[in-house]
């Protein structure tokens, strides 16, 4: 349940610096940055929309896959617990940071530094494994 409402914290968030960049920004926004963290390609400011949509589309795929578990009749015991659906919540905050983060660098609001990203990549994958593993073992 708190990962949840994290989710969605940070959704809201992403909407809120979208608007914010559609409604006072600069008229074009960094669509894309080189491995160095420099800006490479530009766009209309109404582009920094579609980031929260994809948070969005994120985070109802992932919390629909909580709720509608496949048919695991034919699975062994600890198959089925590795099927669980905690391991995916707890990582889809991390995931929906990330997103957060491109929306903030796109605004010109934060600095883009490539190895932000890298790295909440990497813990939200060490998490759903830690939870996964963890999951297995009970």
């Amino acid at each position: 349940m708190n990962t949840r409402l994290l989710s969605i914290a940070i959704i809201v968030a992403t909407i809120i610096i979208s608007l914010l960049c559609v409604v006072n920004g600069p008229e074009q926004i960094i669509l894309h940055w080189n491995f160095s963290g420099e800006a490479d390609s530009y766009g209309s400011k109404s582009l920094i929309l579609i980031l929260p949509v994809i948070s969005t589309i994120i985070f109802l795929l992932l919390a629909s896959k909580g709720k509608h578990l496949p048919d695991t009749s034919l699975l062994n015991e600890n198959s089925q617990r590795s099927k669980h659906p905690q391991a995916v919540g707890a990582a889809t905050p991390i995931l929906l940071s990330v997103i957060l983060y491109i929306t903030a660098c796109s605004a010109c609001l934060l600095p883009m530094y490539s190895w932000v990203s890298f790295v909440l990549i990497i813990l939200a994958i060490i998490l759903f494994i830690y939870n996964s593993r963890r999951r297995i073992k009970r």
